[in-house]
């Protein structure tokens, strides 16, 4: 099974854990990180020490690197004995470009970095079923966040890139194929 971010903290893993327990047995093999912000990748380690292979593209896992520490002490700040257990891993498996093909389980998936809200962003493109996780490139009822460091220039092309695959189903939250 391919799982499409890990969550927010050990405790938001556990309940993914539980939610795919719900629908199938298959255990996570890989997980693939669409972000660098926290809600996208500290759930890693739990899947990891599962068993499960962590991917993302490079950029994207050296940005959950950098930011590991101030997102950590930011969520204990918020969250606190919520993040009990919470150890940041960064993507492993890092493949280089701006784009990457993977063959995952007899998928085929898609990873190209949209760089528009946070440093390293990518989608998830699954070609055969026309269904993309967008990461944070699209939400539902509200703007994306513009951050310091976000370009709204990046997230018009890639919004008009993602438009144009014409995919049947797109997904922002956390979600499990």
């Amino acid at each position: 099974m391919i799982l499409i971010d890990s969550g927010v903290s050990l405790l938001g893993a556990k309940k993914i854990e539980a939610a795919i327990a719900r629908v199938t047995k298959q255990p996570v093999r890989w997980v693939v990180n669409t972000g660098s912000q926290d809600h996208r990748w500290l759930g890693n380690d739990y899947f990891s020490r599962k068993g499960a292979e962590v991917i993302a593209l490079a950029r994207t896992a050296a940005t959950q690197a950098e930011y590991a520490g101030q997102h950590m002490a930011g969520l204990t700040r918020f969250l606190g004995e919520r993040m009990r257990g919470t150890q940041p891993l960064p993507a492993s498996k890092t493949p280089a470009g701006d784009s990457a093909t993977l063959e995952l389980g007899g998928e085929t998936l898609s990873l190209t970095y949209t760089d528009a809200h946070f440093p390293g962003d990518a989608w998830v493109w699954l070609p055969r079923q026309r269904v993309m996780f967008s990461g944070d490139l699209a939400y539902v009822d509200r703007l994306l966040g513009v951050l310091p460091w976000s370009s709204v220039k990046n997230g018009q092309q890639a919004f008009h890139a993602l438009a144009a695959l014409q995919s049947r189903r797109a997904s922002s939250p956390v979600t499990a194929v």
